[in-house]
């Protein structure tokens, strides 16, 4: 392993201890690149499964135990499902799917963006999404984006 991998996983780390996610997101690509995509997925879950176990066992006293279960019964009911379908589809059916997904996440989150974006206020989206949508979608109307 070199020794930007080994940094991107300590720096991985870090964020999960400190956000209580960010571990994939930083050291994902690192490893992905360094030891292929089936043996760094289960790299990344094995040592996220490990920082979250030790960051559990010292917070044990402030886990909600309820809210945890609830969390996990849908997740283990709904992932083994999600996982054969997956498993079924094509490779470029899922990647178009995410990268659908990623595009209408700010929209979709944002309580507002959605109602921006039709009303033809944009400046209100994420620079990043609004790079990639169509500029007529975007000038459509010419209302100031203040006043969404």
């Amino acid at each position: 392993m070199s020794l930007v991998v080994i940094l991107a996983v300590v720096l991985g780390a870090l964020a999960q201890t400190i956000a209580g996610f960010g571990f994939a997101l930083l050291c994902g690509p690192f490893l992905i690149a360094a030891l292929g995509q089936a043996t760094a997925v289960r790299l990344i879950l094995l040592l996220s499964s490990i920082i979250s176990v030790v960051l559990l066992t010292r917070k044990a006293r402030h886990a909600r135990l309820g809210d945890g279960l609830l969390l996990l019964a849908p997740g283990v009911v709904v992932t083994p499902a999600v996982a054969w379908v997956l498993h079924h589809l094509d490779v470029r059916t899922v990647t178009v799917a995410a990268g659908v997904v990623t595009l209408l996440r700010y929209p979709l989150n944002n309580r507002w963006g959605l109602l921006c974006l039709r009303l033809g206020r944009p400046a209100t989206l994420d620079p990043c999404l609004r790079a990639l949508i169509p500029r007529p979608l975007l000038t459509r109307r010419s209302v100031p984006p203040s006043s969404c």
